[in-house]
């Protein structure tokens, strides 16, 4: 059975609402206009966010497809978004893994001892 660490749940109980907010703000700035780069407060904001996540991620298959943003080349908001959809994935992937459900315990994540 699969199981993760404490600190990792913690940083996921942290980081998913952010992720996910950021990720709903970049959905409709990317509606409208797509094509807009992103100035480099943004791209500094989104990857406090990405960075992290990689890091709790990178025991997992996952880990190989996150990237964050370089500031350098400021990515337009519809790149922005599919970088952040895989991230919202990746997380997706890892709470299926570790979050579970039995009749004695109820919902609980599955950590190491």
């Amino acid at each position: 059975m699969n199981k993760t660490t404490q600190d990792a749940v913690n940083q996921y109980e942290l980081l998913n609402p952010l992720l996910t907010g950021i990720y709903k703000e970049m959905q409709e700035l990317s509606k409208k206009k797509p094509d807009s780069p992103l100035n480099a407060f943004k791209v500094k904001a989104i990857n406090r966010i990405l960075e992290p996540i990689k890091e709790m991620l990178k025991m997992e298959n996952t880990h190989a497809f996150l990237d964050v943003l370089d500031v350098d080349e400021m990515p337009t908001n519809s790149d922005v978004v599919l970088v952040l959809n895989q991230y919202m994935n990746a997380m997706k992937i890892f709470y299926e893994k570790y979050y579970t459900y039995n009749s004695k315990d109820g919902h609980k994540w599955r950590i190491q001892s």
